[in-house]
C-alpha cells in the first residue's frame, strides 16, 4: 500500500470514527454538549481535507492531537473507576477502542515512512 493510500485511509479513518463517536455519546449521554462535538466533528472533516491534498501540516498537526487523544482516553478510561463507573461498560470499552485507533492514527502519521514519503519526498524520512 503506497503512502498515498494509506493517508487516504486515516483521513477517511477519522471521520467515520469521530461520526460513530458522536452518534455513540449522544446514545450514552443524550443530547449534552451537542455543539462542541458538532464543531469538533467539523474540525475534523477539515483536518481529513487537508491530509487528503498531502499538507504537511496537517500530518504534524493530527498526528500529535492523535497522540494527546490516547492520552486522554486512556485517562477517561481509568478514571471510570475512581468516578463509580465500569471501566468495562461501553463507555469503558469505547475508550479504549479510542486509545487503540488514534494510537494507529499516530503511528501512520508520524512514523510510517510511506506516509512520510507522501507528504515529503525528498526528506528521506
Amino acid at each position: 500500500m503506497t503512502g498515498q493510500q494509506k493517508t487516504a485511509m486515516v483521513a477517511i479513518g477519522t471521520v467515520v470514527f469521530s461520526l460513530v463517536s458522536i452518534v455513540l455519546l449522544l446514545a450514552l449521554t443524550g443530547g449534552d454538549k451537542i455543539a462542541v462535538r458538532g464543531i469538533r466533528f467539523v474540525m475534523t472533516c477539515i483536518f481529513a481535507f487537508f491530509l487528503w491534498q498531502g499538507a504537511g501540516w496537517a500530518r504534524w498537526l493530527v498526528g500529535i492531537l492523535s497522540l494527546l487523544g490516547v492520552i486522554t482516553s486512556l485517562v477517561g478510561f481509568f478514571g471510570l473507576s475512581a468516578a463509580g463507573g465500569s471501566m468495562f461498560s461501553i463507555l469503558g470499552i469505547w475508550m479504549l477502542a479510542m486509545a487503540a485507533f488514534y494510537m494507529w492514527v499516530s503511528y501512520m502519521l508520524l512514523l510510517d515512512k510511506g506516509v512520510a514519503y507522501h507528504f515529503n519526498p525528498t526528506s528521506g524520512f
